[in-house]
């Protein structure tokens, strides 16, 4: 079994409350005085509510049987396509929207006819697979219209397949001050415009079969609180503008995306013609650092020069400066004007 929504009576909105109860409000009509399973109880407020109607017992069953917080009685764990209870076990089985949460669910339907007795009778819902919202994860199988109602056929002599269609409505009239989800509150009222509904053409389909003739099954319709309306106006603009945001957020990164990809193919061109420069200076580079070398060798050798030729200087500076040139060099200059006067070379 797919894993189960719960609908809790205590914290749900109220139009998904009177949705739910109006399933068991149909049911208890037809159980009093008579033994009772609730399959797939959930949370328990329908065996309560069919319990409070005179059923002579009630037993509530469901995968999760510690869900069961708002039932008294007892509760059993198991899979709706294998019932633990005997052959012809109950007057009457409830199981409202859980059909579609079985893999199964041929099986889960022969189970509900094995258990029930002679004469009982089933009651069950479901959603229409052509007029409901698509796409709920826990459904493993939505019937149509034309599917339920056959698979009914087969297993039980008569049925009635009744058409369930959520609405917010308007009474005039007394009605109970407090219409908020109880156990202890919940208020019906026949609205005739529903009567012309086609049950093909409603949201949920929920049957009445049995192996006897069925009784007559008048229109049921649970008024919720249409102040409530202003909430879910508020949830259904909360959700649009949150989709509008998530858009709007979208588009910033889907156009900050773009830049930054044009920005990506921008560096790639320019590491591109990076690369080719830097093919081209390869060659030019080795040029530069021969021409530095021998620039370094000419300046080393430079050094070497000039550092010779100070020291020469030093060494010349050093021999005027002895005693020898000093007497000397007077009579170099009288032999030098000696042999200027003779006209030979000095």
């Amino acid at each position: 079994m797919a894993e189960m929504e719960r609908f809790e009576p205590t914290g749900d909105a109220l139009l998904i409350a009177v949705e739910h109860m109006a399933r068991y409000l149909l049911a208890s009509r037809f159980v009093e005085g008579h033994t009772v399973l609730d399959a797939a109880c959930g949370t328990g407020y329908g065996a309560t509510m069919l319990q409070r109607a005179g059923a002579a017992s009630v037993m509530a069953l469901d995968i999760e049987p510690d869900a069961a917080v708002h039932f008294d009685g007892p509760v059993t764990g198991a899979d709706l396509a294998l019932l633990p209870f005997a052959d012809n076990s109950f007057d009457r089985v409830v199981c409202f929207e859980a059909i579609e949460h079985v893999a199964a669910p041929g099986d889960a339907l022969d189970e509900f006819a094995r258990v029930l007795a002679p004469g009982g009778m089933l009651f069950i819902s479901t959603p229409n697979r052509d007029h409901n919202v698509p796409g709920n994860p826990f459904h493993e199988f939505e019937f149509t219209f034309d599917e339920f109602t056959h698979a009914l056929e087969k297993r039980f002599v008569h049925v009635k397949v009744l058409g369930q269609q959520p609405y917010a409505a308007s009474s005039i009239g007394v009605l109970p001050a407090s219409l908020r989800p109880s156990l202890d509150h919940v208020a019906s009222r026949p609205l005739a415009a529903l009567q012309s509904l086609p049950a093909d053409g409603a949201q949920y389909m929920v049957a009445v079969a049995s192996d006897h003739e069925l009784p007559d099954i008048d229109t049921l319709t649970v008024l919720g609180d249409s102040v409530e309306l202003r909430w879910w106006h508020q949830q259904l603009a909360d959700s649009h503008a949150a989709a509008n945001e998530a858009a709007r957020r979208e588009q910033v990164t889907i156009t900050d995306h773009d830049a930054l990809r044009n920005q990506i193919h921008e560096l790639g061109a320019r590491l591109l013609v990076a690369e080719h420069t830097a093919a081209d200076v390869a060659p030019l580079r080795h040029e530069a650092e021969v021409l530095r070398a021998n620039l370094a060798g000419s300046i080393d050798d430079n050094v070497g020069i000039v550092g010779r030729a100070e020291r020469a200087e030093r060494e010349l500076a050093a021999i005027k400066a002895t005693k020898t040139m000093r007497i000397v060099a007077p009579m170099r200059r009288v032999y030098g004007r000696m042999r200027r006067m003779a006209g030979r070379p000095t």
